[in-house]
């Protein structure tokens, strides 16, 4: 019973990171996106 719980939340943690890695990229990417698009549109239009 101890051995399922211990296993599960181990499990949970390892999940947990992995997802928040992948949003870290996502957002990471996409921060980036928005500036070079920032960027593309100032050299533009000056």
């Amino acid at each position: 019973c101890t051995a399922t719980g211990i296993g599960t939340s181990t499990l949970a943690i390892i999940m947990y990171n992995i997802l928040t890695s992948k949003i870290d990229k996502l957002t990471y990417a996409i921060d980036e996106a928005g500036f070079s698009i920032v960027q593309t549109y100032a050299s533009t239009h000056k």
